[in-house]
């Protein structure tokens, strides 16, 4: 596996931790600064 998918998945595993931490799509975006589009992908 190369690095980049690496990092593409520690990247994915950061984002459903905070929308654990945070309970709901909306508020991960928020925290994210991403949209609640990008963030439900």
């Amino acid at each position: 596996m190369d690095t980049q998918k690496i990092e593409g998945l520690w990247n994915h595993l950061h984002w459903l931790t905070v929308l654990a931490e945070q309970g709901s799509y909306t508020a991960a975006a928020a925290r994210l600064g991403v949209s609640k589009a990008a963030m439900s992908q």
